[in-house]
């Protein structure tokens, strides 16, 4: 296994953070997509009014060498040790036609 797919669901509005800390830590880019939560404790009420439940999700390939610093960037810019604030797990990937691309080497110093 040489890849993985950082996967984080988030509030809306949060993800562009979370993209930015991603790419700071080695990551090449991330796909944004929109979903909507449907756990028991996801719809809340306050005077007859549903609360929106819409989610961002983050999908981040990355060499499995990058996982510790990309996982770290992500679970802080994404709040994940505040309860209910989001959630970020791996999937291995056995396989892809792309590989993700690797850092730009530092351009060599003018003499």
């Amino acid at each position: 296994m040489e890849n993985e797919l950082l996967v984080c669901i988030l509030e809306r509005g949060k993800a562009p953070n979370v993209c930015k800390a991603a790419i700071a830590a080695g990551a090449s880019g991330a796909t944004i997509t929109y979903g909507r939560g449907a756990g028991e404790t996801t719809f809340s009420f306050f005077h007859s009014l549903n609360v929106d439940s819409s989610k961002e999700i983050i999908y981040i390939l990355i060499p499995q060498r990058l996982h510790r610093p990309v996982f770290d960037a992500v679970c802080e810019a994404a709040k994940v040790y505040e309860k209910g604030r989001a959630i970020v797990y791996a999937i291995p990937v056995l396989e892809t036609t792309l590989r993700p691309r690797e850092p730009e080497a530092a351009p060599p110093a003018a003499e």
